[in-house]
Parts: structure tokens; C-alpha cells; sequence
């Protein structure tokens, strides 16, 4: 691995195609492990974008929800599904 001082980093390939993405780099990137990231081709560069998952929005909407309001929600949609059925 090499580091020129201005965030870009050298690093191998190996034979099966794998790559490391050195440690700052994913702090910086803010890249989870276990996760998922996204190549983005721009010609014959690659630019690697990390994204989120799906998990990292669960209980976010929580102290805006009222309880109350999504209970009584899925009660009636249970309560149609066997009208319908």
C-alpha cells in the first residue's frame, strides 16, 4: 500500500480479484463491515461508494411514531385481509 499524502492509495490486486481498502480510507468513506459498497465506472476508472443498508434506518422514524397510530393501523389490515379472504 502506498499513500501520497492527497488520499489516493495504491494497492494490489490479488489473483482472484480481491482488493483491501486500507483502514482510513474506510473510516473516511465511512464503509461498514460487514457491508456493502457501490462501484461506480466512470471510463476505465472506478470510483467505490460506500452505501447503506437497509438496517441503518431501523428505529430511526421511532420518537416520531406513536404507538398507538401503527397498532391500530395493522389491526385494521388484519381485520380487512380476513374480510377479503
Amino acid at each position: 500500500m502506498y499513500y501520497d499524502g492527497f488520499m489516493n492509495y495504491l494497492v494490489s490486486v490479488s489473483s482472484r480479484g480481491l482488493i483491501y481498502i486500507p483502514k482510513e480510507a474506510q473510516k473516511k468513506a465511512k464503509i461498514k463491515k460487514p457491508g456493502k459498497v457501490e462501484l461506480i465506472m466512470d471510463g476505465n476508472e472506478i470510483r467505490i461508494k460506500a452505501v447503506k443498508d437497509i438496517m441503518d434506518f431501523a428505529g430511526i422514524g421511532k420518537k416520531y411514531a406513536k404507538f398507538e397510530y401503527w397498532k391500530n393501523f395493522r389491526d385494521r389490515m388484519e381485520k380487512e385481509y380476513e374480510d377479503v379472504s
